[in-house]
């Protein structure tokens, strides 16, 4: 009876997964059925060694959600952007533009028209410098000016036109020093509150650090971070939303003998917890110009020509290949942008 049970089990654990195959090989054909004629279709279903399509009988169509980055290079690389139900980690050294990756990110998926809101918890900046960092970024206007006010006679229309864009715009910015957001059962709270009237197309957490600062015990925080992550990701798979988490490298990364100062796993360690094995994507920001000695001295010296590069490391990624895409970034308004093809 026991052989029986067990066999019975195996068996009914088999029919589960081909049911998974003939879903997956479906959503495959569907990303590839504009290339193919009903015949061809019908030819690789044969060869696959599935049964005719019979209309009646097909499941209900599977849909995996992308969020697109608006960088066209990153998602070529992630298969066409974020995926619903990832939790992305964006690392990179003190400095090199994490909050305004995001920033641009965000800034990209208003500027296409997407509808859906954007939930961005931070505890860095008070909401109000924290827009005025999203019109400078989208209106290409120097952050400078924007703080001063010492403004150029056409700054002014694209500061008009951006501010309209933003207002009309559905981003929810929470802020843990000027709004009294604590920590990630805050967050969690306030996505189920938000998610149980509304869609949401993007949530962004900046950063790791910044939500476990109050925590001095390095042990404890490895917990925290380690814990913070779990959570993040339950709440994407939960919600079928992407999560983007910024987060610090150690520091060792600025002191290597190298010139190569680019980014890898390894410097998450001691400061993001398991993060590196939680995450579905790690993507870090090298920017070469930071560690040259003479753009560092702006005296024109530099010939390498890469005072405005931006490498985007994807170090790991669950569903894709790894590499580096490179961005352009400008430092007068915190932006990124595709970049400039020679």
């Amino acid at each position: 009876m026991k052989d029986q049970k067990n066999t019975e089990d195996d068996s009914k654990a088999a029919s589960n997964i081909k049911s998974h195959i003939r879903d997956a090989f479906g959503l495959l054909q569907e990303r590839y059925s504009s290339r193919l004629t009903p015949a061809e279709i019908e030819a690789s279903r044969k060869a696959a060694g599935l049964p005719p399509r019979d209309p009646a009988q097909e499941p209900e169509k599977i849909v995996y959600p992308t969020h697109s980055s608006g960088f066209r290079d990153i998602d070529i690389m992630m298969g066409s952007g974020f995926e619903g139900g990832q939790l992305i980690l964006v690392g990179g050294y003190t400095a090199a533009g994490k909050t305004a990756l995001v920033s641009s990110i965000v800034m990209n998926t208003i500027a296409k028209g997407d509808a859906l809101p954007i939930l961005f918890f931070q505890k860095k900046h008070r909401p109000t410098d924290l827009a005025i960092r999203f019109i400078s970024s989208h209106a290409k206007i120097n952050l400078g000016r924007m703080f001063s006010g010492r403004f150029l006679d056409y700054d002014w229309p694209h500061l008009q036109r951006t501010a309209a864009t933003l207002h009309r715009a559905n981003i929810n910015i929470y802020s843990g020093n000027h709004g009294g957001l604590i920590d990630i059962s805050e967050i969690e709270d306030e996505i189920a509150h938000f998610k149980s009237e509304n869609d949401m197309g993007l949530v962004v957490v900046d950063s790791l650090q910044d939500f476990c600062s109050h925590i001095t015990s390095a042990e404890e925080k490895h917990l925290a971070h380690t814990s913070m992550c779990y959570r993040l990701k339950a709440l994407a798979a939960k919600h079928d939303v992407p999560v983007l988490l910024t987060s610090s490298i150690n520091s060792t990364i600025e002191k290597r003998n190298t010139y190569d100062k680019r980014p890898s796993i390894g410097d998450l360690v001691g400061v993001a917890g398991n993060a590196a094995d939680i995450a579905d994507a790690v993507l870090f920001i090298h920017r070469p110009a930071m560690f040259c000695p003479h753009c560092i001295a702006r005296d024109g010296s530099c010939t390498a020509m890469h005072d405005r590069l931006a490498e985007i490391v994807i170090a790991k990624q669950n569903n894709g290949p790894t590499g580096i895409v490179e961005l352009s970034f400008y430092g007068a308004h915190l932006g990124f942008e595709t970049a400039e093809e020679e």
